[in-house]
C-alpha cells in the first residue's frame, strides 16, 4: 500500500473513531418503531413536531442543539442518560424500556 492510502486510511478511522466516542452517531435503532413508542410514553409530556414546550420541552430538532432542561451537548449518551433517569418534572423509564426501545426512540429523535 502506498504511503498515501494508508495515511488516508488512518484519518477515516480517526474521523470515525471520533464520532463514535462523542456520542453523535446515530443510535443503531428502528426510527419508525422508535417513533411509535415515542407517540406512546413521550408524547403526552414532549412534542416531536414543534420546540414549544408542553409538559416538558418540544423535542423538534434536538439533535441540532443543546440538552432543552440541562443545556448539557445532545449526544446519544445524554438522551439515553434523560430517558433513563429522568430529572426535574420527568419521570425516568429505567425498567419500564428495555434497551432496545431506547435505541428505537433515540433513532426517531435523530429524525425530527
Amino acid at each position: 500500500m502506498s504511503k498515501r492510502l494508508i495515511i488516508s486510511l488512518f484519518a477515516v478511522s480517526a474521523i470515525a473513531l471520533a464520532a463514535l466516542t462523542t456520542g453523535n452517531a446515530a443510535t443503531a435503532g428502528d426510527a419508525a418503531a422508535g417513533k411509535a413508542l415515542f407517540g406512546e410514553k413521550c408524547a403526552s409530556c414532549h412534542s416531536a413536531t414543534s420546540k414549544t414546550a408542553k409538559v416538558g420541552p418540544g423535542l423538534q430538532g434536538l439533535y441540532k442543539g443543546k440538552m432543552p432542561a440541562s443545556g448539557k451537548p445532545v449526544t446519544d449518551a445524554n438522551v439515553r442518560n434523560q430517558i433513563l433517569n429522568g430529572s426535574g418534572f420527568m419521570p425516568g423509564f429505567k425498567g419500564s424500556l428495555s434497551d432496545e426501545q431506547i435505541d428505537n426512540i433515540i433513532a426517531y429523535l435523530h429524525t425530527i
